[in-house]
């Protein structure tokens, strides 16, 4: 014999964690300045089912332009290497990048969201670089 369950009831169900959604906005908090440079962003839009906890902020300086002349030992695969400035995590959604040179840049800021289920979100992409300062004035 058949039996049928009440209509509209059902065995709660649940589905795994996923990876949150990128960083949305990512963008200046303010004008650069000459040592530094701040960035800001908003929680993704989807959590992944999971609460975000925190960001991933990777800098990077981009790969230097190939000079065969005034360099001939450096390499393509050599320039085409970044060199990474700073790796934080934060809970907040900003980042602030200082002691940097004026002028400096630009500067990769690559930024991840990562749940409470240990998933990260695909990279967000931003480029800046620092202000240039003001000439000194000879004495």
């Amino acid at each position: 014999r058949r039996t049928i369950s009440s209509p509209g009831i059902s065995r709660p169900f649940e589905t795994g964690a996923e990876a949150p959604g990128r960083v949305v906005m990512l963008r200046l908090a303010a004008a650069p300045e000459e040592d530094g440079i701040s960035i800001r962003w908003g929680p993704p839009a989807d959590d992944g089912g999971v609460e975000v906890v925190q960001y991933e902020v990777t800098v990077h300086l981009p790969p230097k332009d190939v000079d065969a002349a005034s360099s001939p030992s450096q390499t393509v695969e050599d320039a085409n290497k970044t060199s990474m400035v700073s790796k934080k995590t934060t809970k907040d959604c900003s980042f602030d990048l200082n002691g940097l040179v004026p002028g400096s840049g630009p500067y990769r800021f690559e930024v991840v969201s990562k749940n409470a289920a240990d998933l990260t979100s695909d990279p967000s992409f931003f480029e800046a670089s620092t202000a240039i300062g003001a000439p000194a004035i000879a004495q």
